[in-house]
C-alpha cells in the first residue's frame, strides 16, 4: 500500500508549533539561568470599553464585530507599556524580560 502524503515539521518561527514553544521555553529558561528567578509576574488586559476603541468603530458596532481594530489597538497598548516598563523604568531598572500573549475566545 503506497504511503500518502509526507511528514512536515513546522520551522521555530510558525507561532502554533511545537518548535515555536520548546524554543520560547528555551530562551525564558535561559534569562532565568542568567539573571535570576522572575520578579514580577504582570498581566495586562484590555478593556472592549475603552475610549480609544470606541472612537475607532462606527456607530452600532461592538468590539466583537472588529477583531482587527482591537488586536491592533492591543498591540499598540502593550508596545506602549512595555516600552514604559523597560526604557521609561516606571517600576526601577529593568535587567530582562520576556512575556507571553494568550487570546480568550468570547
Amino acid at each position: 500500500m503506497p504511503r500518502l502524503g509526507r511528514v512536515f515539521i513546522a520551522p521555530h518561527t510558525y507561532r502554533a508549533s511545537v518548535r515555536y514553544y520548546q524554543r520560547a521555553y528555551g530562551n525564558g529558561m535561559a534569562i532565568c539561568r542568567e539573571f535570576g528567578n522572575p520578579h514580577l509576574l504582570i498581566t495586562y488586559t484590555m478593556n472592549s470599553k475603552c475610549p480609544e476603541l470606541e472612537m475607532m468603530m462606527l456607530g452600532g458596532q461592538t468590539f466583537a464585530d472588529r477583531p482587527d481594530l482591537v488586536g491592533r489597538l492591543f498591540i499598540d497598548k502593550e508596545k506602549e507599556f512595555i516600552n514604559d516598563l523597560s526604557h521609561n523604568k516606571v517600576l526601577g531598572p529593568v535587567k530582562a524580560w520576556f512575556g507571553v500573549v494568550e487570546h480568550q475566545k468570547l
